[in-house]
């Protein structure tokens, strides 16, 4: 029966390993209190998280607009883009075309 237990382990650890990680990242909007100014926040902290970290100005609200799940490790990583996001205008440092007389 040791053998059993063996290959139960090692069919554990190999599936195990094939297994990859994620986490939630968020959009954050923090808004002034009279609601004028505010500022967008991307993080892996959800707004009551944020808050925790990080001190917000006396009055200043915070929700999130967009959330999304990125895959991999959470130490030490970027955060991975939103894919609600729109692609980068690609045309923007492009000169402008010319013609030629």
């Amino acid at each position: 029966m040791p053998w059993g237990r063996f290959f139960a382990f090692s069919l554990f650890f190999i599936l195990g390993s094939a297994v990859f990680a994620e986490y939630r990242a968020f959009n954050l909007k923090i808004s002034s209190p009279d609601g004028q100014d505010f500022r967008q926040v991307v993080s892996q902290f959800d707004p009551d998280q944020y808050r925790t970290y990080y001190a917000l100005k006396e009055g200043e609200k915070i929700t999130y607009t967009d959330t999304w799940m990125c895959r991999g490790r959470t130490s030490h990583q970027v955060i991975c883009p939103s894919p609600h996001a729109a692609p980068p205008d690609e045309t923007a440092d492009r000169a402008p075309a010319t013609t030629n007389p």
